[in-house]
């Protein structure tokens, strides 16, 4: 997911210079990256609620990852005309909720717990 992150940012940088007849090729991998990151959002929010369910995760990573949900869920529903805009949104709550999961992961604890939740 980093590699769709860093094609976000060379997807930002490109729309600013491009030639006219390039544009649109840009507009429609930027278009295909935001609902790339809008189909994922879903699930790696779902994966994280898994961690938080075990009453494990620091507070402040669930509050981190709730914004960063409620952030792309806003903006992947209701899209600004401007795809540069959309993706630049979508991308930093993304990396958020990533921050958030990875968060949980670093403690064996949380992740023993999830593996037990999942399991049953």
């Amino acid at each position: 997911m980093k590699g769709v992150l860093l094609a976000l940012g060379l997807c930002s940088l490109l729309l600013a210079g491009c030639k006219t007849d390039d544009t649109a090729k840009v507009k429609a991998a930027a278009q295909a990256s935001f609902n790339t990151l809008c189909a994922a959002r879903v699930s790696l929010h779902s994966i994280f609620l898994t961690y938080a369910s075990t009453g494990k995760v620091k507070q402040k990573v669930v509050v981190a990852e709730a914004q960063g949900y409620a952030a792309i869920d806003t903006v992947c529903k209701n899209p600004p005309t401007d795809i540069t805009s959309a993706v630049a949104i979508a991308a930093a709550a993304y990396t958020a909720m990533i921050v958030a999961k990875s968060r949980a992961e670093d403690d064996p604890a949380v992740v023993q717990a999830a593996a037990t939740i999942t399991t049953q």
